[in-house]
């Protein structure tokens, strides 16, 4: 279960699933930002009887060309160096999509980048989401 601070609204989820998503965004977020730079991971409420949670960074933020496609299996920013395989996102976004939500990203080139997913607030799951994803 997660629950926003200050707030009594709950998210039930499968703890290992979502866990996966937030190492994904911080590693990412870790991964590109500035030695010394910020990394802010936060929850919030959000319209609709969502929880919007989320991990922004001072990177050097996504190619405007890029952000739709940053969440499709094996897909590397043009000209990006450093190491990975292009899955991270793309299992993210399948384990959030099984819990009912969705993932998105918004950047700025040289300003970073806000990694967030939405999850139904209130929902209770009566078994854990799919072990299995894409």
């Amino acid at each position: 279960m997660i629950r926003s601070a200050g707030s009594n609204d709950t998210v039930t989820v499968d703890r290992d699933r979502i866990r996966h998503v937030f190492i994904n965004l911080l590693t990412n977020a870790s991964k590109y930002s500035p030695e010394g730079s910020e990394v802010t991971l936060y929850a919030e409420l959000a319209p609709d009887g969502f929880m919007r949670f989320g991990v922004r960074d001072q990177g050097p933020g996504i190619p405007t060309a890029s952000l739709p496609y940053v969440f499709e299996k094996f897909y590397r920013v043009p000209g990006e160096t450093r190491k990975g395989a292009g899955l991270g996102l793309a299992i993210a976004r399948e384990i959030v999509v099984a819990h009912g939500g969705s993932i998105t990203c918004a950047s700025v080139p040289g300003a970073g980048s806000d990694f967030y997913f939405l999850l139904p607030g209130g929902a209770r799951l009566d078994t854990p989401a799919p072990a299995s994803v894409g």
